[in-house]
């Protein structure tokens, strides 16, 4: 056998290694606060109703201790809603219980996400009333 030959047969049994970061959510990894940079909402047909990017709409979660505040609004100040609640987070999934919130339709419900960390971007997506839900957030610095 030549080196060349050696060489591949040690660089094919390496273990893969992906480059990306990413790991999934845990109470201590999303603890902060994020801003959302993108966000899509599809209906049960498929059909993307709803679209968040490029600061159209803004918004923040605040996660500490298992307690979430969050605020949406408009880029002239306009609060769109304001809620408050508890959330917990373990094996891929997040989850958010709303106790308090200036929108009717989330009041006193709870939402189950899968979630991950991916390069420092927190990825959670599932159902929020009948739409499937896809947001992005970063840490706020």
């Amino acid at each position: 056998m030549n080196a060349k030959s050696v060489a591949t047969i040690v660089l094919c049994s390496l273990p893969f290694v992906s480059l990306a970061s990413e790991s999934t959510c845990s109470n201590e990894s999303l603890e902060g606060s994020w801003t959302l940079n993108y966000a899509k909402y599809t209906n049960s047909a498929g059909v993307v109703v709803g679209e968040i990017k490029d600061k159209s709409t803004l918004s923040r979660k605040s996660l500490v201790d298992g307690t979430v505040h969050f605020i949406t609004w408009t880029p002239n100040g306009e609060v769109k809603v304001a809620a408050s609640g508890h959330y917990s987070s373990a094996n891929g999934r997040y989850i958010e219980t709303v106790d308090i919130s200036t929108y009717e339709g989330i009041l006193g419900k709870t939402f189950d996400f899968g979630c991950r960390l991916e390069n420092g971007v927190w990825i959670h997506e599932g159902l929020e009333n009948d739409l499937t839900i896809l947001e992005k957030w970063t840490k706020t610095k």
